[in-house]
């Protein structure tokens, strides 16, 4: 904590007499950042729980944008968050997965993520625990080595498509599906499940059966000779596992109906969570980026009457601004033609002191000449005003309505 109130969270690295140096986590991206102890209000230091740890990543709702309102989660949002879990160095990273599927491109960025993660291992262990996979977040469950069910849950049906332009799903080109095929299979390897598996669950041109061997199942196209193998799934069919089967072909690690129960499965007697802000982070990005979405689609809905809205308001405005103008320009002119006839009574005043009755004269000729003056520009002022307080009303309504289309 600092003298400004300002707060930081992370490991701290060093401190000596003249600074402070920590290591945080800031918007996805880890940095170090040193303070002068004289700015340092306070240091509190927590130890890091003994034994293992977990974080908890949530892939709950349609993955990437355009859920047509439903729960999301983007890539953004799930890298971020991982970045944060990363940061807290847990033993278990565990990825609660609740989702019909959805984007390619988001699903590619967070098997990349998962694979850069990885690659990098610092010991950490990536867990499923499935209470729905369909689609991309059967892809996802699979990027990780351990897979847990809870009960009623299933996982497959990855078949990809896209959306044409009236929104609708659309078959994608086989050249550009051959390779997001070979995408989802490098996603098994990744958790060291069989790329069988995500073969059927995205193609149709298959027969896959399960067979043990070893004490253990495993998936095979074609049973070898003297094997009995259990049909899991025919040709022309898509591949969707139940919790049950999920566990009888080898894909599942267990049932799990809480996190309490993959823990026992994981054979840990106890563990700790770490960095609850991985949670909140990915939920909060991915509801901030589903209302950006929505509010983009409602704009785009509206979007000729926001057109129209905008046309007569720079419309209404410039008029309102012209107006202003000429309200300024006939102030100007009352002036100057009062200053004018100041002047020309002031000069005439001293000839005709010496008759009062031509002074008399001059002073009713000055005074009417000045109401004359008054009325003349006052008539046009209030004309003028009257008609920029009419458009200013207008221009009020206006954007009134432009608030009430875009919320």
């Amino acid at each position: 904590m600092l003298q400004d109130g300002r707060r930081f969270e992370g490991a701290l690295i060093s401190r000596d007499g003249e600074q402070v140096v920590f290591e945080v986590q800031a918007v996805g991206v880890r940095m170090t950042v040193r303070h002068r102890v004289s700015s340092v209000k306070e240091i509190v230091e927590v130890e890091r729980p003994t034994g293992p740890t977990y974080c908890i990543l949530p892939v709950i709702g349609v993955i990437g944008q355009g859920g047509g309102g439903q729960a999301q989660i983007t890539a953004d949002a799930f890298i971020q968050g991982l970045d944060e879990a990363l940061a807290a160095r847990p033993d278990y990273i565990v990825l609660v997965i609740d989702s019909p599927g959805g984007r390619l491109d988001d699903l590619d960025r967070i098997i990349d993520a998962i694979a850069e993660a990885r690659r990098r291992n610092r010991g950490q262990e990536f867990v499923a625990f499935v209470h729905d996979a369909q689609s991309a977040a059967a892809v996802i469950a699979m990027a990780c080595p351990k897979v847990f069910m809870a009960g009623g849950s299933s996982i497959g049906a990855a078949v990809p498509f896209q959306f044409g332009p009236d929104g609708t799903p659309q078959n994608i080109r086989e050249k550009w599906l051959s390779a997001i095929r070979a995408g989802f299979r490098s996603a098994a390897r990744l958790g060291g499940h069989s790329p069988l598996l995500v073969r059927g669950m995205s193609e149709t041109g298959i027969e896959l059966s399960v067979v043990q061997r070893g004490g253990a199942p495993v998936v095979v196209e074609v049973p070898g000779d003297g094997e009995s193998g259990e049909l899991i799934k025919r040709k022309g069919e898509i591949l969707t596992l139940t919790a049950s089967e999920a566990l009888a072909c080898g894909l599942s690690d267990g049932d799990a109906d809480s996190l309490a129960h993959v823990r026992e499965q994981l054979g840990l007697a106890s563990w700790s969570r770490v960095s609850t802000d991985a949670w909140e982070h990915v939920m909060d990005r991915s509801r901030s980026e589903q209302q950006q979405a929505l509010r983009n689609t409602r704009v785009q809905a509206v979007s000729p009457v926001l057109i129209q809205i905008d046309e007569a308001l720079a419309k209404i405005e410039s008029q309102i601004e012209i107006a202003k103008q000429t309200e300024r320009d006939l102030a100007d002119q009352k002036r100057q033609a009062n200053a004018e006839l100041d002047a020309e009574f002031r000069r005439w005043l001293p000839e005709v002191r010496r008759s009062p009755g031509h002074t008399r004269a001059l002073e009713a000729d000055y005074r009417r000449q000045r109401a004359q003056i008054t009325q003349e520009y006052e008539q046009h002022l209030a004309e003028l005003r009257a008609k920029r307080q009419e458009a200013v009303r207008y221009a009020q309504e206006l954007r009134r309505k432009r608030i009430e289309l875009l919320n």
